[in-house]
């Protein structure tokens, strides 16, 4: 998790939400379009100490 947020913008604010099988990391991207956040979030889990995380876009009304 500490590598995820510190590979992450410092603008992006996160938090993390513990379930019993997953821990999810909720981000809101100010300022970034949607396709930005996209292509950040890929390039950073391309990490191959990340492999196993996942990322998926949902986006709040």
């Amino acid at each position: 998790m500490l590598r995820l947020l510190g590979a992450l913008p410092p603008r992006w604010r996160c938090r993390p939400v513990a379930e019993e099988q997953r821990v999810t990391l909720r981000i809101r991207t100010p300022a970034s379009t949607p396709e930005e956040a996209r292509a950040r979030l890929t390039q950073v889990l391309a990490d191959p100490a990340l492999r196993g995380w996942h990322w998926r876009w949902h986006r709040r009304c």
